[in-house]
């Protein structure tokens, strides 16, 4: 371990790893690899209802009748709440721009339109969504983009990593927080039957894949084959985050234990339970007979139904508190229908008033994926420039690309076409406009196109 540490704190750690690879030595790479299966595997117990804690909850033991078996009912919380957060950051898709000049954005459209046909190419905006919900879910994940040759064409496609889709991810990052090398491992079948323990090892030059193949038993050692990264980036994006729900667990597992035991508290009470004394019993009409009549000795005969203590109205409370704090402690509007609809018709402005809660968590967020997304950014130019279109690797390099998060409210309260009557009807300036208009995410250089198209227009009137 001590030779470990010594290792990560070195300053070649990738030139340390690259070294064990092409010496053979794939477990001992692996070991600098940060590691994080322990903790998505307890994120993963937690999210999935079918492994929640309650339903391993123990059954009644009852003396000469069988076990009652106690109602195990887990909640789908942790879900509700990652989906919530995965409305508020990617509710609407990224936007991207290109922050060039005016000049240069004419000049540069065509390359431009070959980033955007191949991010839509890519499913892009669909894989996003999925990537935010395994990172909330399992608290990290991965895009790979794969080179590969169909008939003998470079072809690129988009794999999503994580753990509960079958693949282990390890990144490696230097003393800065770089990221030096990737390492993605799966288990693979061959066609006779036997296993392989399978492993890609990425780093900005090189891509090593690592197989260990099974004979009966046992696994023989590891062959590693070397094949050179066309890209001259690690193709891999990693997202991590803390656990969607991260801060409310207790408090889930207490709301699901309360509605397990009131779910056997009204089977214990569903049917009443009849008190009789001794002389009653003896009167008491059968169970099916007509005009049933009970007959007491005396005024001092006991006929009564055992009467549960209500504390209905405790639990209730307990139970609402609970929910709010789970939801507040993740910063989680509740989207429950008891508390829309007092809202009346949705608006994007009631959404956003009402739901503070969803925007400062997305402010959060955005400080995690605003890194990984810029990178993606440029990989993808690099996928295009070095491998897809390498002619004009000049051009796509000059492109100033930048992504833009778009409102979750836009949509579903649109102001554009209201915007428009104001300026035509002379109301409104169209540099106004500009700055109210929710749609409009880059408000300086759509001043400086007007400004630009003001320009050209009274060249025209002054030649006139």
């Amino acid at each position: 371990m001590e030779n470990n540490i010594i290792i990560k704190n070195a300053k070649g750690i990738k030139s340390t790893v690259v070294t064990l690879l092409d010496n053979g030595s794939v477990d001992e790479a692996l070991e600098l690899f940060q590691d994080n299966s322990v903790k998505v595997d307890e994120a993963l117990r937690e999210y999935l209802t079918d492994m929640h804690n309650i339903k391993f909850r123990k059954d009644k033991k009852i003396r000469g009748k069988e076990d009652y078996v106690t109602h195990k009912l887990p909640l789908p919380t942790q879900s509700y709440i990652n989906e919530v957060e995965l409305f508020f950051l990617l509710g609407q898709p990224l936007k991207w721009e290109m922050r060039n000049s005016i000049s240069e954005q004419e000049e540069l459209k065509d390359v431009y339109k070959l980033f955007l046909d191949f991010i839509r190419g890519q499913h892009y905006d669909s894989n996003n969504r999925i990537i935010k919900r395994l990172a909330g879910a399992e608290t990290e994940c991965a895009k790979l983009y794969a080179i590969y040759k169909d008939e003998g064409v470079r072809k690129v496609k988009t794999i999503v990593l994580s753990k509960s889709l079958g693949y282990d991810i390890r990144p490696l990052f230097n003393r800065y927080g770089d990221m030096k090398a990737f390492a993605v491992g799966c288990n693979l079948r061959t066609t006779d039957g036997n296993n392989v323990k399978h492993w890609d090892i990425y780093t900005a030059e090189t891509i090593y894949q690592c197989d260990m193949s099974q004979d009966g038993d046992e696994y023989i050692g590891w062959k590693v084959q070397k094949k050179v990264n066309s890209i001259g980036k690690i193709p891999i994006i990693y997202f991590s985050q803390p656990k969607a729900w991260e801060g409310a667990e207790e408090r889930i597992e207490r709301l699901e234990e309360m509605d397990s035991k009131t779910a056997d508290i009204i089977d214990y009470t569903d049917n009443p339970i009849l008190i009789l004394d001794k002389k009653v019993k003896n009167t008491l009409a059968g169970a099916k007979e007509v005009g049933k009549l009970i007959q007491v000795d005396s005024k001092d005969s006991v006929v009564k139904y055992l009467e549960v203590p209500n504390q209905n109205e405790a639990k209730q409370q307990e139970r609402d508190n609970l929910e709010e704090s789970i939801y507040l402690s993740t910063l989680t509007p509740d989207f429950t229908y008891k508390n829309v609809k007092g809202l009346g018709a949705i608006s994007g402005a009631a959404i956003s008033k009402a739901n503070i809660l969803g925007y400062i968590k997305r402010l959060n967020r955005m400080e995690i994926y605003d890194e990984a997304f810029e990178r993606e950014c440029n990989l993808i130019k690099a996928i295009l420039s070095n491998v897809l279109y390498i002619e004009k690797r000049n051009e796509i390099n000059r492109m100033d690309i930048h992504h833009v998060y778009q409102d979750p409210a836009i949509g579903i309260d649109d102001n554009s076409e209201e915007i428009s009557r104001w300026v035509e009807m002379g109301m409104m300036s169209r540099e106004a406009a500009v700055a109210v208009n929710r749609n409009i995410q880059n408000k300086e250089l759509e001043v400086e196109r007007l400004a630009n198209e003001n320009m050209s227009s009274n060249e025209i009137d002054t030649q006139q």
